[in-house]
């Protein structure tokens, strides 16, 4: 099983097919505002994925369901949007700073393949702590 497990808040899907769209290879909840309910699981390429769908609308509510649905056997989790794109080897690369920075409670990364979104965030030149006030300036993406 993954350690990182990628919780996606999208829109109107019907099937699994944004978790093959964005490039996931680790365990994922994919949190689906839709106008029915109903939950579907799926193994794909040795990861768990599970499709939540519901009626509730708002992305940070959307967001909730996802954590209250995760796998148990997640270390690591990261919230994505639903178009973005990932690097392939993600998990090892996310495993790897976690190791050099073990007294981090969470990361940011770069983001350097998105698709149909201009980011008017710079590259992260360094590690090193977030101020309070930059929190809350940090996109989910």
């Amino acid at each position: 099983m993954s350690k990182v497990q990628v919780l996606v808040t999208t829109m109107h899907q019907k099937d699994f097919s944004k978790y093959v769209e964005m490039n996931l290879q680790t365990d994922a909840v994919i949190a689906n505002q839709a106008d029915n309910e109903f939950i579907k699981e799926a193994q794909i390429n040795n990861s768990k994925v599970k499709l939540v769908t519901t009626s509730t609308r708002g992305t940070s509510k959307n967001r909730n369901i996802a954590i209250s649905n995760m796998f148990d056997e997640a270390e690591y989790i990261m919230f994505s949007d639903d178009d973005l794109m990932f690097h392939d080897g993600y998990e090892s690369i996310i495993l790897e700073e976690f190791d050099r920075y073990p007294m981090a409670d969470a990361i940011k990364f770069n983001l350097n393949c998105i698709s149909k979104r201009k980011l008017a965030m710079g590259t992260i030149q360094k590690f090193r702590k977030a101020k309070r006030r930059q929190l809350s300036s940090y996109g989910v993406w």
